[in-house]
């Protein structure tokens, strides 16, 4: 039963107590890491307790249908399910592939499958059953490509087994560098998803004379079940053929009364042969459902769940899972069809398509898309402003920025401030030092232990992992711990006593300064630090001591008073700048008891502004609608800078400034925040930052020990603790794609010396907006309107699972548009008369309500029957022809009247230009019978 450590703890657990486990192989230090159920005996290979034992064969046993092994698969009721494979199974898959490719002694596989993923099985079993060699890459570089790279040349490896997404990583890799790649490969086993029909001619362009094979089938069937040998990939194929069974193996494309399908005709594949599961362990309702008895052959058969047809040659063509078929509207849609549809466009590298929505009533077709970055240039349409213009705002604000910074906000005797950090930074150590012996640990001299010694010895929450190494190196710097590598050894025993005090003049001093010393006081709680070895084992969790909701509101405001002060006076110049017809458009993120918020709000036009207050809380959400309920121009939503805010309902480019107040080293990766920042920003648009430049030792008694500290996942750029220097946030700022940047402190003053810093930084003076038009346009010429998705999601790259296969649940969730946050602004709501009467009709149709001029009918839910009825209303309101042709030319509000707009001025200047020949032709018509009534006179 392989079971993988990475599991989570709940997921391990019941597998090792579901398979009935009686006998652990692992290591010495997963065996300490780990948490085991009773009664599990451990045996780590890595220690000498085993080198003793008889080295000598024992006698077989086994029978060729006794249980092999047992491999835990996702379940659809979220509980993992065991498939039992015999030994006769999957002999027989090992023996048929290596005589079918004529494995030997000489070939080398490098095994990149988890040994939980049955692709492993083959790794290890048929290359031993052939006498080969298994390269094993490094565990930290089992997904990295150049890892992978170096070991094949280095080892020659000559054959490939994996799923095809980790074989993509190495093409784009090695792309244009064939020497990256050994010549020794010969040959490439494709399996367990979708294989993309570019791949293998990305794979002979790197090596040209490699076999390339897709195979198939199930782990409840030994592996593989049927293969397809990639000779020519045809270019009206949709997908590489699923291939013929295997040896000893059947395949069937069957109806529904389970007789064959015929050629071209779907139907759901069945797998029959030796190779088939004895069944699901312990559960034998599953089984019954899944291994049926065939009622005419009396054959035992596995039900896939995949869909699939006979083609003309006697090969089968996979079509997808039979739960990838949606029926939408009354239409029933293959998602494969739509997103094969979607791979022809130039501009698309990768493309899966989902259904969304709760009820069947509700479902909607979304659309993540991975660009083909060279050829995406027309997916996209630019916005632009003239920096010119804004070059002397940003002059202004930062000036007034940094005049600001020059009021020493808490007017303390910097010498004096240092004194009592100094004193803080004693009493942290003599905490810690007071928890760690109260675990029992570092009681005298000699004592080692590693990181991992620690959390397992004393249990301490692995949450506080990194607290812990910071705690230990603030240890070694005291002088009462020396560091050896991971080991930390004790010079003697941790002191418990606090041998540092304030002098009473010192006391004296800060008893006539302002309350920020208090502040600082008041974080470091003495049942805190009493506490700690408690707070770190979790017997107390760390929330029980966070101080009082008013108390954490006034030590945020005379902590950060300083930098609120300096924010008010940057968006004092913009309101000062904004122009009578301007909007101010802002956003503030991660917003919290909005301690920043209270600052900026007074200071804004509220017919100018919409102020968009928001935080990953609704606890915070709905505090900050009771605090600002005076303020109508604020809007509240849920937003997660870790997530793609187009995904959570934001328009992109939309905000003028974005506020992150000592939030953004919270985010997992702050490149890819502040990416995320940049999307949002309209075209030279600000964000401003509060945040902690240094890290102190005496955090770690308050913000340290909070839930979501030290969640970040980009330990490239901070290793040890959240918080960037100043020098990291500007160069990160400029990598990421800000044009200016500034940092406005001023040197010296006690908020230097904390590292209290603000940060203003101007987005690009032209963005890209994502147009889905241009795919909606590609799809309307090649299949039914039905088809084609409500939503687009442009991702960097498609999430995948740790087997490599392609994880749709981590596709980022969309929301409904009912759910999304109104975060309209009156520059994008309808001005004009049409552009109103156009919304009422819309609003009436769709069932929306808030719509902006730049949104796209049909993005809105719109189809072709509701565009007809459209179409009626609007002819009524406008009393005049509206052409079908002309909405499906101009989807979007504002287009839409503007075209109305232009053909009623050229139906007027017609209109003009036929009654002025008419007055003409008038004016002719008169004259000549002026001159024949003259000429009559005359006579």
């Amino acid at each position: 039963v392989p079971i993988d450590p990475g599991l989570p703890q709940e997921r391990r657990e019941y597998i090792l107590k579901n398979s009935k486990v009686g006998i652990v192989l692992t290591q010495s230090w997963l065996n300490e890491q780990l948490s085991w159920p009773e009664g599990v005996i451990r045996l780590c290979i890595n220690e000498q307790d085993l080198s003793n034992e008889s080295k000598e064969l024992l006698e077989s046993v086994q029978t060729p249908d006794d249980l092999a092994y047992l491999i835990y698969t996702s379940g659809s009721t979220g509980v993992p399910k065991g498939v039992m494979i015999n030994h006769r199974g999957a002999v027989n898959t090992i023996i048929d592939i290596n005589q079918r490719f004529d494995v030997s002694p000489s070939d080398r596989v490098l095994a990149l499958s988890s040994l939980s993923f049955d692709l492993s099985v083959y790794d290890i079993f048929g290359t031993l059953a052939a006498g080969g060699t298994i390269v094993i890459p490094d565990a930290n570089g089992t997904k990295d490509p150049a890892h992978w790279a170096q070991l094949m040349v280095q080892q020659q490896v000559n054959v490939w087994n994996s799923v095809p997404a980790l074989m993509q990583m190495l093409v784009n890799y090695t792309a244009g560098c064939s020497q990256l790649l050994p010549k020794s490969l010969r040959l490439v086993m494709l399996s367990g998803d979708w294989l993309p029909l570019s791949l293998p001619e990305q794979i002979r362009s790197l090596c040209e004379n490699v076999q390339l094979v897709s195979l198939g089938g199930a782990t409840e069937a030994s592996i593989w079940s049927i293969l397809y040998p990639i000779e020519q990939v045809e270019s009206t194929w949709k997908s590489i053929p699923y291939g013929r069974p295997m040896a000893n193996q059947r395949f069937y494309v069957l109806n529904e009364a389970l007789e064959p399908c015929p050629v071209w005709t779907p139907g759901q594949l069945y797998i029959g042969g030796i190779g088939l599961a004895k069944g699901y362990w312990r559960n034998e309702e599953k089984t019954n459902a899944s291994f049926i008895i065939h009622p005419q052959t009396q054959e035992r058969l596995y039900k896939t769940g995949d869909l699939g047809r006979y083609l003309p040659d006697g090969n089968i063509e996979f079509i997808g899972r039979e739960d990838f078929q949606v029926k939408i509207n009354g239409h029933r849609i293959e998602l494969g069809e739509i997103e094969a549809t979607l791979q022809e466009h130039s501009a698309i590298k990768e493309v899966v398509v989902t259904a969304s929505g709760e009820s069947r009533e509700n479902k909607q077709l979304i659309a993540y898309l991975v660009p083909e970055q060279e050829e995406a240039s027309n997916l996209y349409e630019v916005e632009s402003t003239d920096y010119s213009k804004f070059q002397q705002l940003w002059k202004s604000l930062v000036q007034a920025g940094l005049q600001q910074a020059q009021h020493d906000f808490w007017h303390i005797d910097l010498q004096t401030f240092s004194l009592l950090w100094k004193y803080q930074d004693h009493l942290y150590a003599i905490s810690l030092c007071r928890a760690l012996r109260k675990l029992n640990i570092y009681n005298s001299s000699g004592e080692k232990y590693s990181v991992n010694d620690l959390i397992s010895r004393c249990r301490i929450a692995p949450r506080y992992r990194r607290w812990l190494y910071r705690a230990l190196k603030v240890l070694v710097q005291e002088g009462w711990l020396q560091q050896d590598g991971e080991i930390f050894e004790s010079i003697i025993g941790l002191p418990t006593i606090v041998s540092e005090e304030l002098s009473e003049e010192v006391q004296a001093k800060l008893s006539q300064s302002n309350e920020l010393t208090k502040v600082w006081l008041d974080l470091i709680d003495i049942d805190t630090a009493e506490n700690l070895g408690n707070i770190i084992t979790e017997n107390i969790h760390s929330a029980e001591f966070y101080a009082k909701e008013e108390v954490l509101v006034d030590i945020y405001q005379r902590m950060f008073g300083y930098c609120h002060a300096i924010v008010r006076e940057i968006i004092r110049v913009v309101v000062q700048a904004l122009e009578p017809e301007k909007q101010l458009r802002i956003l503030e993120v991660g917003a919290g008891y909005g301690s920043c918020t209270m600052h900026v709000l007074p200071l804004l036009p509220p017919e100018q502004t919409t102020y968009a207050f928001t935080d990953i809380s609704h606890f915070f959400l709905e505090r900050a609608k009771e605090s600002f309920a005076d303020y109508s121009f604020v809007n509240y939503g849920l937003l997660d800078l870790d997530r793609n805010p187009y995904a959570q309902g934001y328009e992109l480019h939309s905000f003028d400034i974005i506020i992150a107040a000592s939030m953004l080293h919270d985010a997992r990766n702050i490149e890819k925040a502040l990416e995320h920042i940049l999307s949002l920003l309209a075209p030279n648009g600000l964000l401003l930052v509060i945040e902690e430049t240094k890290f102190h030792r005496s955090f770690d008694l308050h913000m340290g020990l909070q839930q979501g500290f030290d969640v970040f996942e980009d330990e490239k750029l901070r290793s040890n603790h959240p918080l960037l220097s100043r020098e990291q946030w500007q160069k990160i700022l400029t990598a990421s794609g800000f044009e200016d940047s500034a940092i406005l402190n001023q040197p010296g003053y006690v908020s230097d010396f904390i590292g209290l810093d603000v940060l203003v930084a101007r987005g690009p003076s032209s963005v890209k907006r994502f147009k889905s038009v241009e795919l909606r346009n590609f799809l309307y010429k090649k299949m039914p309107e039905y088809m084609i998705p409500f939503d687009f999601i442009l991702l960097d790259a498609l999430p995948l699972t740790p087997n490599g296969k392609l994880d749709r649940l981590a596709l980022p969730t969309v929301k409904s548009r009912d759910d999304r946050p109104q975060l309209k602004t009156a520059d994008l709501l309808p001005k004009t008369e049409t552009e109103q009467l156009i919304a009422a009709v819309w609003q009436e149709v769709l069932k929306v309500e808030n719509i902006g001029i730049h949104e796209n009918f049909f993005e809105l839910g719109g189809d072709s029957l509701l565009l007809v009825k459209t179409q009626v209303k609007l002819k009524e309101v406008l009393g005049r022809e509206v052409s079908i042709v002309e909405m499906f030319k101009y989807p979007t509000m504002e287009s839409f009247a503007k075209y109305l707009s232009q053909s009623d001025n050229t139906q007027t200047g017609a209109k003009q230009g036929r009654a002025r020949a008419q007055h003409r032709t008038t004016l002719r018509t008169t004259r000549k019978l002026q001159k024949k009534s003259s000429k009559i006179h005359k006579i």
